[in-house]
């Protein structure tokens, strides 16, 4: 019972202490242990690092050069023998390895190193080049329906000047034109652009109008023609039908009144008729 109550007790004092602590304070946890700091470095051993800090990346630097020459090799050829790559591309076959690698001084190249570098590459080419294919795509597009634009508009201004009369047709259209209120000796003497320079829009409307005044007149005379002609063709009927009552007029009385040779004459005389 007392343990009970000694449990209670600190269980309360627990909840009282966190109850009065500010709201911004951080609550007290576990923490692990940090690493202390090196309270000082000895002059020897930063006069040591100091000496040898450029002969060891010199040697670090030969070392992976060696390593790296047979890529190298096969990048350059391939640079030569592709000539059309980007200059991102130039600059990532140009790269040093040492930027794959920042940050981790000491670090020696293995094949599988050296091969992941190449892939990289290759794969970095690799998009540059579909990258191009798209934009040559894009352009060879373009231009082919450019292409298809400029024959289309040419086809139909080919179609437009057959539709146009030519040189000879206009020059005859401007003369008879200005032939209506001009003197023909006028217009023998005037060259082709002095005659169609004294065409004028007002001439060539008027013109027009009077021509198709003129074509209305002969329409309604070609109608009375033919309509004197429809006329004629029913009276020449009229009097065929009269010919023809006649003729069986004829027969009949010399049928009925005549001898045989009056019958024979008249068959004659309607055969040479």
């Amino acid at each position: 019972m007392p343990r009970n109550k000694s449990k209670a007790t600190a269980r309360d004092e627990g909840v009282a202490g966190r109850e009065a602590e500010p709201p911004s304070a951080i609550p007290a946890g576990r923490q692990l242990d940090r690493t202390p700091p090196p309270r000082h470095t000895s002059a020897k051993a930063a006069r040591t690092s100091q000496e040898c800090e450029f002969p060891l990346k010199d040697k670090i630097k030969s070392e992976r050069l060696s390593l790296l020459s047979p890529y190298l090799d096969c990048a350059e050829r391939r640079s030569v023998r592709r000539s059309s790559a980007t200059s991102a591309t130039a600059k990532m076959w140009e790269a040093d390895n040492d930027t794959f690698v920042q940050g981790m001084e000491g670090y020696e190249w293995t094949a599988a190193d050296l091969e992941f570098v190449n892939l990289v590459r290759k794969k970095t080419q690799l998009q540059q080049i579909q990258k191009q294919l798209a934009e040559l795509e894009q352009t060879l597009k373009a231009e082919g329906l450019k292409r298809d634009k400029s024959v289309a508009t040419r086809e139909s201004t080919r179609g437009e000047l057959l539709k146009m009369p030519s040189s000879d047709q206009l020059l005859q259209l401007s003369r008879d034109v200005l032939s209506r209120h001009h003197n023909s000796s006028e217009l023998e003497n005037l060259d082709p652009k002095s005659l169609l320079g004294r065409t004028k829009l007002e001439d060539v409307r008027r013109a027009i109008t009077e021509e198709a005044a003129h074509v209305a007149e002969l329409d309604g005379k070609v109608a009375n023609a033919q309509k004197l002609r429809d006329q004629e063709e029913l009276s020449l009927k009229e009097l065929e039908k009269r010919v023809l009552v006649v003729k069986v007029i004829l027969f009949s009385s010399a049928w009925f009144h005549g001898t045989s040779e009056q019958i024979n004459k008249w068959f004659i005389l309607q055969i040479l008729s």
